[in-house]
């Protein structure tokens, strides 16, 4: 089963092409009516990919070594993308969890910075919900 990672922000951003020849992150615009959509108060809701071509590059549990550095670079672009978000003006809002389990109920409801998103130690878990708010 699949981590799937969500992000909503108020204001559109540049979707990321999935590479096939040189996976990385990738960001994709989800149709409105999906479930995960009622997970968010903001209407811009997109599926945020990893280097092994869905969410379970954003896992780092017993990664070590290149695939770790791997999962880390998926996490320095989400964050990218979110500091772009935010820059713009727009609130932003994460939420992750295994595929099927789009419209359940986040079990986890947390603010964090763009930072402390990207930090080593930081890893996302199913079910969690992100309000995610300019570094200070």
């Amino acid at each position: 089963m699949c981590l799937a990672v969500y992000l909503a922000t108020e204001s559109t951003v540049p979707p990321i092409e999935w590479n096939k020849e040189s996976p990385a992150f990738y960001l994709e615009a989800v149709e409105e009516g999906q479930p995960v959509c009622k997970q968010f108060s903001l209407p811009h809701v997109y599926y945020a990919g990893s280097h092994e071509g869905c969410g379970c590059g954003f896992s780092k549990d017993g990664e070590v070594g290149p695939e770790l550095e791997l999962c880390q670079a998926n996490y320095r672009s989400l964050g990218h993308t979110i500091r772009a978000a935010l820059a713009q003006g727009s609130k932003v809002e994460v939420f992750t969890c295994w595929e099927g389990d789009q419209g359940d109920k986040p079990e986890c409801i947390e603010s964090i910075t763009p930072t402390e998103l990207e930090a080593p130690n930081f890893e996302l878990k199913e079910l969690q919900f992100l309000h995610v708010t300019h570094d200070a």
